[in-house]
């Protein structure tokens, strides 16, 4: 290749994080085979360079300023000064290679220690890298784990994690074997020896971590938590005797673990649940910071707090009080189960009620009585101002009491007697905050009495408005208002809500109610995020999970439009908000509480607190420069409360955000250019990631869409508007994208096409579109879709209707069809399906019948061309003649690409066969199809992806890891390789091509993504 003029230009890599390793304020970080560094200060990316040729980093080591890069079989040695200062004009790194795979690479002296897969270790001088002993233990064990303890005045001693015989501990000087470690089930997975010698941390296939006493070898205590295998352990805490250690999971969770010696317990203290897909391969401890990273395979590089404080981001506090501890401060007695019914937080301190009537607060430093009242005794519901100190308590018979505080007495108390319901009892008081008010209504559940809605100010002034009610099936859940608009939206089960426009004098009748949005059950919360004059967007949050944003509009009546759909899977959603553009929801699973930031797609709060079956309050309390501050009060025997802080720059611990956590099988990019580009990836977990991709190759997350349940085929971008994806199962989803300037676009399931049976089992493995228009709008389109069984379906897409209409289905054999596309010839007028499958053969269909007893061609639209509606409803049809059926690969293709050039089609073809076809395609006189050039060697292993990038060029991937950029000749007959390129991107599967002011970018996809500029 030292011919070919190089066009391959890497411009970024997002792939897993294998290794991580802290160094004073900077953080080394290995993405595959790329190292970057990190300066913690600013999180500032201060070096970045591909030091292994193709072998993936798997460990780092720092002694002083020396480092040691290592991964398979190969090690780097440098310097920490160079990193900082290179110069990437010269070549200053040199990977040498070993014998054999490296589990541990440590400095000793003049030397480093290598220990290998075989349990040896390597002593090699640093100068000359020459070998200078090879230290066995005598036991011929293959190891799946390993490590080297070098602890100074000592000779170094070697941790051998073996592949069935437990774990080895031998003197590397002696080669005495000292300890056989037996317990673990398995094969061991990590084994380290504490900084000062004196214990042993392991973990194996049976997801437990042992810790071992060095000088007797015997196990002193065992942890169980990691739902999955462990891929890092490590001990921190110099402090306190390394006590504490730190763990990284398969299962997408990283542990604090604190050794009690005396009791011989290892317990769980925190676990953060900070990754996507699968795997948290590395991890690292600062404890000079007090901090901890965490590297997952969906590239995200995060940092955690090991003893946060309240003013730092993601900190907390916790207090716990008994109702013995509040009564002995107060010096009030508690009845036998008598409880704290309810209690708010506002700006000064915790309001509570028991269940006899009796109010306390507790002003952050010590719990006062304040008075007792049988009114609230049993029934009390409490509501506040947030930011202040004005609560309101409403008792069974509807009546409000306001009081308002000032230094932790009751300033004013005033009492509002409700006459509406002639002595009926409530049943539920809903509330709202808006504008530094108070908005409460109060149900009666007798369907003669009407709604009860009070606005209560800051001056305890109080207004009343009756409100009728809707039918008697309509139980309410909650309430939220639009002051913009003066609208009040109820919200209820089964996913509905009842609007009411509060405009209007006298009683307030029901305006409209909106049934059953999606399949669910309670709406838990609903929030105004954008309004205007008859307009307003709401977010509406369901307890199973699901969420939409919908546009509620005034006219003549209301109407309703799903803007975007979605569902999280992680327990019951109660609430939200917003930090910046960073959605945020809260809610339970399992046993804990936690808060969600679904944009950047990670957990910033989880408190264990038993379920949602209690009574809790989450609160707002304050905020400053850099933070917001937050109460989460919860009973579980005792009142907690548990007082934490978020970040306003939700990046600040997110260094990078990585990608997808499972391997991508598809990307598209949207063809509308607004300084971004959306990008779409399709991942092997079922989910489509949206995000947003800049020229520079930086990956932003914007949403994560998990309405698919199977394996993902395809996703496609066909217009800015538009996107298409399609999986197992006979999943065919349309997605409309609505782009706010300046804002979030949003993103709805639009339609799904509906399967062929009440158990599909069948692949939607491509599919394809012709645009169809109505006058100059478009209106749907025409799509041909191939599934795994050999079946080809043709459908009409109706946008407003959102229906799908089958016209044509028939079958090509027996075989999976991989990929279909619609060829539209202009100078003759005819439409043709072209297909490639696992036989290795291209085939062409004649559908001109087909398209035209339906469709009229116009040339009306954007598009190089449009078809219109003639007359639909007919008889489904089968496929018109099959013209050709032209054998190019001895396996499946892959992929393949056509190309226009003059008066034929190229196509180019890449198959399971490793080998690159040329076909020219002639429509002149009849058809003709002519495989010109057929290249048995175009790659080492499987092309996985074939993309034009100009009107001669085009870029193709395989699984060997290349990126290969081939030319077609003048007439485009053959194709001449210009250039080849090793990718970091493991199990290469996919890629595309796009444009950026007028320069061409590849993204290639797979473990992660590359940018590529070509």
């Amino acid at each position: 290749m030292s011919d070919v003029k190089p066009l391959l230009r890497a411009i970024s890599h997002y792939g897993p994080i294998t290794a991580l390793k802290f160094n004073s304020h900077y953080l080394l970080a290995a993405f595959g085979c790329v190292l970057r560094v990190y300066n913690l200060d600013d999180n500032s990316l201060v070096f970045e360079r591909q030091l292994l040729a193709k072998n993936k980093i798997h460990g780092i080591t720092i002694d002083n300023d020396r480092v040691a890069v290592f991964g398979g079989r190969n090690v780097l040695f440098t310097d920490f000064a160079t990193l900082l200062q290179y110069d990437p004009a010269q070549e200053v790194f040199q990977e040498k290679a070993v014998g054999d795979w490296i589990f541990s690479v440590e400095f000793s002296g003049g030397s480093a220690l290598i220990l290998t897969a075989h349990n040896v270790v390597l002593e090699v001088d640093l100068t000359s890298c020459a070998i200078l002993h090879h230290h066995t233990c005598g036991e011929k064990s293959i190891l799946y784990a390993g490590s080297i303890r070098v602890v100074e005045g000592k000779d170094p001693i070697v941790c051998a994690g073996t592949v069935m015989g437990g774990i080895q501990l031998w003197n590397m000087r002696t080669s005495e074997l000292l300890h056989t470690l037996v317990g673990h089930e398995g094969s061991i997975f990590g084994c380290e020896i504490s900084p000062d010698g004196a214990r042993i941390v392991s973990c194996s296939d049976d997801r437990s971590i042992k810790i071992w006493d060095f000088e007797t070898g015997k196990n002193i205590a065992t942890g169980w938590g990691h739902g999955s295998r462990i891929w890092h352990l490590q001990f921190f805490d110099a402090n306190h005797n390394y006590t504490k250690v730190f763990s990284c999971s398969e299962d997408l969770t990283v542990r604090v673990w604190t050794l009690d010696v005396a009791a011989g317990e290892l317990a769980c203290n925190e676990t953060w649940d900070c990754h996507l897909g699968r795997h948290v391969w590395s991890g690292d401890v600062n404890e000079e910071k007090q901090i901890a990273a965490s590297g997952g395979a969906d590239g995200r590089l995060r940092l955690h707090l090991l003893k946060p404080y309240l003013s730092d981001g993601f900190s907390y506090n916790r207090e716990s009080f008994s109702l013995a501890e509040i009564a002995e401060a107060t010096g009030v007695e508690f009845f036998k189960k008598e409880i704290l019914k309810q209690y708010v937080a506002m700006a000064s301190g915790v309001l509570a009620v028991s269940s006899r009537g009796k109010f306390f607060l507790y002003n952050f430093e010590k719990w006062v009585f304040l008075f007792q009242d049988d009114k609230y005794a049993e029934f009390a519901i409490l509501n506040c101002i947030e930011t202040t100190d004005i609560a309101t308590v409403t008792a069974r018979s509807g009546d409000i009491l306001l009081l308002k505080f000032k230094d932790g007495q009751i300033e004013t108390r005033k009492e509002v007697q409700e006459t509406n319901l002639e002595g009926a009892k409530i049943a539920n008081v809903l509330s709202v905050n808006t504008d530094g008010k108070l908005v409460q209504m109060t149900d009666c559940p007798n369907p003669k009495y009407p709604y009860i809605l009070r606005s209560i100010d800051q001056n305890l002034d109080v207004a009343t408005t009756i409100l009728s009610k809707p039918p008697q099936t309509f139980t309410t859940t909650l309430l939220t208002y639009d002051a913009i608009n003066n609208w009040l939206i109820i919200g209820s089960r089964f996913v509905t809500f009842a609007v009411y426009d509060l405009n209007v004098s006298g009683t307030v009748e029901m305006a409209d109610v909106f049934k059953r949005l999606c399949p669910g059950d309670t709406i838990s919360a609903i929030s105004v995020t954008e309004s205007k004059k008859n307009a307003v967007i709401l977010l509406v949050i369901v307890k199973d999970g699901q969420y939409l944003y919908v546009e509620l509009t005034k006219a003549d009546k209301f109407s309703l439009k799903i803007l975007h759909k979605n569902i999280l899977s992680k327990g019951f959603l109660e609430g939200s908000f917003h930090i910046g553009q960073d959605l945020f929801f809260y809610g339970f699973k399992s046993s804990h509480f936690y808060i969600w930031n679904e944009t950047r797609q990670m957990e910033v709060f989880s408190e264990f607190c038993g379920g949602p079956k209690r009574q809790w309050r989450l609160v707002r309390t304050a905020e400053d420069a850099a933070h917001l501050h937050y109460k989460f009060i919860f009973t579980k025997a005792d009142l907690v409360i548990r007082t934490f802080s978020i970040e306003k720059d939700t990046c600040a611990k997110l260094l990078t955000t990585g990608t997808n956590g499972r391997e991508i099988r598809s990307v598209s990019v949207s063809p509308k250019l607004s300084g971004y580009r959306l990008m779409a990836t399709a991942s092997e977990d079922a989910t489509i990631r949206l995000s947003k991709l800049t020229g520079t190759g930086a990956v932003e997350n914007v949403w994560q869409l998990r309405a698919h349940v199977s394996g993902l085929q395809q996703v496609k971008f066909i217009t800015d508007e538009y996107l298409m994806s399609s999986a197992a199962r006979e999943e065919f989803f349309v997605w409309k994208i609505t782009d706010r300037a300046g804002k979030v676009p949003l993103i709805t399931d639009f339609a799904v096409v509906a399967p062929s049976s009440s158990n599909p089992d069948l692949r939607i493995m491509d599919f394809d579109t012709m645009p169809v228009c109505e006058g100059k709008a478009l209106s749907g389109f025409v799509i041909s879709t191939v599934y795994s069984d050999s079946t080809i379906k043709i459908f009409y897409f109706d946008i407003e209707s959102k229906s799908f209409t089958l016209l044509v289905s028939d079958h090509y054999t027996t075989c999976c069809v991989w990929h279909v596309r619609f060829i539209f010839v202009k100078e003759v007028g005819r439409f043709y399906l072209l297909t490639g499958a696992t036989d290795g053969h291209v085939a062409i269909w004649d559908i001109t019948t087909n398209i035209i007893a339906n469709f009229a061609y116009t040339a009306c639209c954007k598009a190089d061309f449009c078809l219109s509606v003639k007359e639909l409803g007919g008889k489904v049809s089968q496929l018109g003649p099959l013209l050709v059926k032209q054998a190019i690969h001895q396996n499946g293709i892959k992929d393949l690409e056509i190309v226009s050039y003059g008066d034929k089609l190229v196509l180019v073809t890449g198959g399971d066969d490793n080998a690159l076809g040329v076909s020219q395609i002639s429509f002149t006189k009849g058809i003709s199809f002519v495989t010109t050039q057929f290249l048995e060697n175009a790659a080492s292993s499987t092309i996985t992806a074939v993309c034009q990038i100009d009107s001669t060029k085009l870029m193709v991937t395989s699984v060997d890891q290349y990126i290969r950029i081939w030319e077609l000749n003048g007439d485009g007959s053959e194709v001449t390789l210009l250039d080849e390129r090793y990718t970091t991107i493991a199990d290469t599967g996919c890629a595309t091509v796009t444009e950026f002011d007028g320069a061409k970018v590849g993204l290639i996809a797979g473990a992660g993504l590359s940018v590529w500029g070509l």
